[in-house]
This record gives structure tokens, C-alpha cells and sequence, in this order.
């Protein structure tokens, strides 16, 4: 199933085009269910009230406490459109 195009709506094919090779590069070298499973146990088991646990993406989240929105922004387009 092609869940990324949809019969008659062809306004994104280009961006699609273009940024599809680098989101299944990202996904092809993710780091394994066994980090999100960490994470996920981490979460039941801490006993604290806290919301969200980050799965292997410590350096995106320093960048983006780190960085000014439009500069992190910036980084987020370029990962994904090259």
C-alpha cells in the first residue's frame, strides 16, 4: 500500500520526491525497537508524573532547546530535503 500519494492530489509529489530518500535513509539506520521498548519501560516503571520519555533523539532535542526556532527549523528542512 502507497500511503505517501493519493490519486488526483499530485501538489506535493515533488516535495515527496525529494525528501523520501532521506527520511528512509533516517529510518534505515533508526536504532532498533529495543530503545523505544527502553524508553517505553522507563516510562511505566519511574514512578514519576512526567509526560514525554525521547527515544534515541537526545541530540535533535539539545539542538532544539539549543537553537533559536528558525535556525533549528532550518536544520530539521535541510535532514530531510538534503
Amino acid at each position: 500500500m502507497d500511503v505517501i500519494t493519493k490519486v488526483g492530489l499530485t501538489a506535493y509529489d515533488a516535495f515527496v520526491q525529494r525528501a523520501m530518500p532521506n527520511v528512509q535513509k533516517a529510518g534505515a539506520t533508526a536504532p532498533g525497537p529495543e530503545v523505544v521498548a527502553e524508553a517505553i519501560f522507563a516510562a511505566a516503571t519511574d514512578g514519576s508524573t512526567r509526560l514525554r520519555y525521547a527515544a534515541a533523539t537526545k541530540g535533535i532535542l539539545f539542538l532544539r532547546r539549543l537553537l533559536p526556532d528558525g535556525l533549528f527549523m532550518s536544520v530539521v528542512k535541510k535532514a530531510v530535503l538534503g
